[in-house]
């Protein structure tokens, strides 16, 4: 069971963590600062990221324009959320915890800075053999088989068998000697099966390549090599060639760090927990429209679990702490992981895929604290832009709350929630002093004036 649980994180860590934006924020001093909202300074950092995330409605109306049109709802943001901590809002302990759910995933992103993505280097050596391969076609045999006999016999060339493409990527042609072949050119397949392709002589048949279900063996055929290269040539590929070798390497190296992170943690899943927590999902799923938002979705499935027995449950033990059905819950709903719902068996599968990577991200955010980056300037800046969504999200639902109970007519809340938030946000700017730095407004560079998206999702999460 633990080999299995073992397999089941490190798997999940190959995505370096868990959707990582690279977002770094200054320190905030006045300098930076585009407005100040009575005792609140919004930074340039800030805004950046809020133009970054903004619709496309909003960015086509023109730089001046949409520039302001983003403050302005940073403005109105901050606005409501001072008007939160006054009525106490932050001290409610469901707003804390959910707090330092998104300051704990800060500190993760810091982590990874720190341990991977900072301590990537490439050298000169890894540039030229990348440029020999880019420079390189290969024209590819696969043999694939179900047995390593097979495929032992078709490396001493004692059995014959058709080639079979290496996957559905690679393109296929016809050379005369040796009928259908794979043109293979870098960074179109696995890495280390590219590095054996590239480094196998050629018309010599591989050793036997196991892909965890299958066995290859590969031959070179035939090779094609651009001529030879000038000084400009290199230089005009470089970025692509560096952008692909920081990937493999940020790849390589998180793994590496999450095993060794990982493994002493001693991961188990409590298969009784996990079987009853498969049953209420799968009950959800069986009978659900598939087209049901996520935030509905959450909420069916939270209506199921009203045993408290069940919520108090552990479903993981680690090294670190105990995780129960309700933590679960707390982190499926601020991190709703896509859980595949063709089966009950894919059901459990994906509850069980996603509690490591829940656990992987505490213990990460633990690490990070011991390390002391929870100090760092850039978390304590996006702890308290993650404040400000809250309370503000707050105030604007208990507003809607006296909407609600003011009429019964449905068709007229939205009319009326809008009306009224926009008379709510105007007398508490009455009372604010609000100053905008407006030269630097113009200066702050954003995607859409040329410069790099600063946001960099190079991860997914994979089920």
């Amino acid at each position: 069971m633990r080999s299995g649980i073992l397999k089941i994180v490190l798997q999940l860590c190959l995505v370096a963590w868990a959707v990582m934006s690279v977002y770094q924020c200054g320190k905030s001093d006045n300098s930076d600062t585009v407005a100040a909202v009575g005792d609140r300074l919004l930074t340039a950092d800030e805004f950046q990221w809020a133009y970054e995330l903004a619709p496309r409605s909003v960015t086509q109306l023109g730089s001046d324009s949409a520039r302001l049109v983003v403050l302005q709802r940073l403005i109105n943001r901050s606005l409501l959320a001072q008007e939160g901590i006054k009525k106490g809002y932050d001290q409610d302990s469901s707003f804390r915890k959910i707090l330092n759910y998104y300051r704990d995933k800060a500190i993760t992103r810091e982590l990874y800075m720190k341990h991977v993505r900072d301590s990537i280097r490439i050298s000169d050596t890894d540039f030229e053999w990348a440029y020999e391969k880019y420079r390189t076609t290969l024209f590819v045999q696969n043999f694939r088989t179900a047995t390593k006999e097979e495929a032992v016999r078709i490396r001493n060339g004692e059995l014959q068998i058709p080639h079979t493409p290496i996957n559905a990527f690679t393109k296929t042609r016809r050379l005369e000697s040796y009928g259908p072949v794979d043109v293979v050119r870098w960074n179109v397949i696995n890495e280390e099966i590219e590095d054996l392709l590239y480094r196998l002589p050629l018309l010599e048949y591989s050793e036997p390549v196991f892909d965890g279900k299958q066995y290859h063996v590969f031959r070179i055929v035939e090779k094609e090599t651009e001529a030879l290269p000038r000084e400009s040539d290199f230089i005009a590929v470089k970025p692509t060639l560096e952008s692909v070798l920081r990937k493999r390497k940020e790849h390589q190296k998180a793994f590496q760090f999450v095993r060794k992170t990982m493994v002493p943690q001693n991961l188990v899943i409590r298969a009784k927990t996990l079987n009853a927590l498969t049953d209420r999902f799968w009950e959800f799923f069986r009978n659900s429209d598939e087209s049901l938002p996520r935030g509905q979705e959450f909420r069916e499935i939270q209506s199921l679990l009203t045993d408290d027995n069940l919520l108090k449950m552990e479903l993981a033990s680690f090294t670190d702490g105990s995780f129960k059905v309700s933590d679960y819950l707390f982190y499926y709903r601020l991190n709703p992981i896509s859980i595949n719902h063709a089966s009950q068996a894919a059901v459990r599968k994906g509850i069980q895929n996603a509690a490591a990577t829940y656990i992987r991200d505490i213990v990460f955010a633990r690490i990070g604290k011991d390390e002391g980056l929870d100090r760092r300037s850039s978390v304590a800046q996006e702890t308290l832009e993650w404040s400000d969504k809250l309370l503000a999200a707050k105030v604007k639902k208990e507003l809607l709350k006296d909407i609600t109970s003011m009429t019964t007519d449905s068709s007229l809340y939205r009319d009326f929630y809008l009306d009224s938030l926009d008379r709510y946000i105007s007398g508490l700017r009455k009372n604010t002093d609000i100053t905008i730095n407006k030269r630097l407004l113009s200066e702050i560079p954003v995607s859409d004036d040329g410069m790099n998206r600063k946001i960099d999702f190079f991860a997914t999460y994979i089920q």
